[in-house]
């Protein structure tokens, strides 16, 4: 069985509460890097750095996990110190498939190099080859392959990188080069490759006080960054030309895995634009619902107003004859208003050259309000008051 461990999001969330993140990537195959950046990805608060250091009794409570989150909601992470049998198999079957393939040459010199070998040749052999980060070795990695090594392992490195190179071709991948550093690129995912003198640092005792720098051992290694860490090979057992068709076999591995994961974030993307995308479409159904009532409701109030308007336009009109006041100028205004009122009837929705631009629906009036808040600030008495002088 596989020892993976799919984690739900608040389950992430207490696991990261109830222990350090040193103890985490002691347990599951996961950088502290890669933990937080998972973390930051699933929107899960995290302790700060001095958190596990204080007494139990003085770490602050677990902050809250946020409620809105439209993100993934799982993630799988593998047991340290147990092995996925299946991808062991994996490796060994593309291991012997690179082997039994024949399609990985390594020379002692270069036969035909392809066009990226030949300009990091160039340049390690050239002026811009000099590395000023580390004394007395030869780097391409400015605008070539990655390469940093003592000049007696250049023509090994360019041969090793050749290799690399022509037998990712041939599988129906690439090389590339980006802000300095080289990529395998396999089923369209970028994996960082390098080829380095390996390093120590020796402490320099000249100056009047102690310095350290980088120095080479002589021996070289070939750096391939897997599951987000650098993994690298060199010299042992076997030679690191006679690892290659098992690094190759990790390269395509992991490039797979990649492909794989994009695709799956892809779905999820997609999955989640498209629940995002009935959410929106419901939510504008409901709003245009709402208008169409609140339309509706306004046309019930103003018909209802118009009823009530005519009504008092009949009864001053009843008013005016029992009174004998119906003048000329009286007869013009009940007409003015009963086309007003006919102006305002949503049934009738008569047009009124004048109001043509008015809003029916909010020509209501309001009360009056007062200049100042109270009402008898010009009262003399106010003025006397000792509120008034003394605020």
């Amino acid at each position: 069985m596989s020892p993976k461990i799919i984690f739900s999001r608040r389950e992430l969330y207490d696991l990261v509460w109830s222990q350090s993140f040193q103890l985490l990537t002691k347990k599951y195959v996961v950088s502290e890097q890669r933990l937080r950046k998972i973390c930051k990805d699933m929107q899960i608060p995290i302790p700060n750095g001095g958190h596990w250091a204080r007494l139990p009794v003085n770490r602050i409570a677990p902050l809250k996990l946020p409620v809105r989150y439209y993100g993934k909601e799982k993630i799988e992470l593998e047991l340290r110190g147990q092995k996925d049998d299946s991808e062991k198999n994996a490796i060994k079957e593309r291991e012997e498939e690179f082997r039994s393939g024949h399609i990985i040459r390594i020379f002692e010199k270069l036969v035909e190099p392809d066009e990226l070998v030949i300009a990091s040749e160039k340049i390690l052999n050239g002026k811009d080859g000099v590395s000023y980060r580390h004394q007395g070795m030869l780097t391409s990695n400015r605008t070539g392959l990655d390469i940093c090594v003592l000049p007696e392992n250049v023509t090994s490195a360019l041969c090793f990188m050749d290799a690399v190179i022509e037998t990712l071709k041939e599988r129906g991948h690439d090389v590339r080069l980006h802000r300095n550093e080289t990529y395998a690129v396999v089923f369209d995912e970028k994996i960082k490759i390098a080829f380095r003198d390996k390093l120590k640092r020796v402490v320099n005792k000249t100056s009047s006080w102690n310095t350290t720098e980088l120095v080479s051992t002589g021996e070289v290694c070939f750096k391939v960054r897997i599951r987000y860490n650098d993994k690298e090979w060199r010299d042992g057992k076997e030679s690191l030309e006679q690892q290659l068709p098992m690094i190759m076999a990790r390269i395509e591995l992991e490039g797979q895995r990649l492909a794989d994961e994009s695709a799956y974030y892809k779905k999820q993307r997609e999955k989640q634009e498209r629940k995002e995308k009935r959410e929106q479409a419901l939510q504008e159904r409901i709003e245009k619902e709402l208008k169409h009532f609140n339309d509706m409701l306004d046309q019930a109030v103003r018909w209802r107003k118009a009823k009530d308007l005519r009504a008092y336009i009949d009864e001053r009109e009843k008013n005016a004859m029992a009174k004998d006041q119906m003048t000329d100028q009286f007869k013009r205004w009940l007409t003015w208003a009963r086309k007003k009122a006919d102006w305002y009837d949503p049934f009738v929705d008569a047009k009124d050259k004048l109001l043509k631009h008015v809003e029916k629906d909010k020509t209501e009036s309001e009360e009056s309000q007062p200049l100042f808040e109270n009402e008898n600030f010009f009262e003399p008495n106010h003025w006397k008051s000792k509120s008034f002088y003394h605020r």
